[in-house]
C-alpha cells in the first residue's frame, strides 16, 4: 500500500498545529507555577508543578508525533519535502536542538519549585522555552493573513509567552529583595481581617 502524501502532509499540518496549541498551554500553566500561584490560590505547589510537568511532556509527545508524521511525508514525497526547504542536515539539527531545550527545560521542572529560585535554573527554564517558542511564534507570526488559525495561534502563543515572561521577571525580583514587601502586605491584610466589624 503507498503511502498518500496528501494525507501525510496533513497529519504534519494538524499535528504541528497541536504542538502549538500544547506550548501555549504549558506556558501558561509554568507561569502560574512560576508565578507563586500556589501561595494564593487553593493548588498546592506539588500539584501545579506536576501539571506543568505533565503537559510539557504532552508537548514532548504530541511534537514528536509531528516529526514522525514529517518522517511519513518524506517517504510519501521520496525525500521532496526535505529538499524543497533546506536539506536533511538543517531538519536534522532542528530536531537535535528541539529534544535538547525541551530535556533542559523538563530537567528543571521535575526538581522542586525551591530549585527554580535559583538564578541558574531560572535561566536553563527561561531560555530553553524561548527557544521553542521561538519556533513555533515565527512560523504563525509570518503568516497571520493566510488563515484565521495562524493569527490565532501567534496570539495566542505571544499571550502565553509574555504572561510566562512577566510571571517569571516577577518571581526574580520577589526573591531577589528578599519578599520583604509581600510579607508586609501579607501581615496587613491579615491584621485586617481580624479586626472586629
Amino acid at each position: 500500500m503507498a503511502l498518500d502524501a496528501g494525507l501525510a502532509a496533513l497529519l504534519v499540518r494538524a499535528t504541528a498545529r497541536v504542538s502549538a496549541v500544547i506550548l501555549a498551554g504549558n506556558l501558561l500553566v509554568a507561569a502560574r507555577r512560576v508565578g507563586g500561584a500556589a501561595e494564593r490560590d487553593a493548588l498546592p505547589a506539588t500539584e501545579l508543578r506536576r501539571l506543568d510537568v505533565a503537559t510539557f511532556v504532552a508537548f514532548i509527545v504530541s511534537h514528536t508525533i509531528h516529526f514522525v508524521c514529517v518522517g511519513l511525508l518524506t517517504i510519501a514525497t521520496a525525500g521532496a519535502n526535505i529538499d524543497a526547504r533546506t536539506g536533511y542536515a538543517p531538519v536534522i539539527a532542528v530536531g537535535v536542538l528541539f529534544y535538547l531545550a525541551c530535556g533542559a527545560a523538563l530537567r528543571v521542572k521535575l526538581r522542586c519549585s525551591r530549585v527554580w529560585a535559583q538564578p541558574r535554573n531560572r535561566r536553563i527554564e527561561v531560555w530553553s522555552l524561548v527557544a521553542i517558542w521561538l519556533a513555533f511564534f515565527q512560523a504563525y507570526i509570518t503568516r497571520p493573513l493566510q488563515s484565521w488559525l495562524f493569527a490565532a495561534l501567534a496570539i495566542g502563543l505571544l499571550y502565553s509567552m509574555l504572561v510566562f515572561l512577566a510571571r517569571a521577571r516577577q518571581r526574580r525580583i520577589t526573591e531577589e529583595t528578599g519578599s520583604h514587601r509581600e510579607t508586609a502586605q501579607r501581615r496587613a491584610t491579615e491584621a485586617c481581617d481580624q479586626r472586629p466589624a
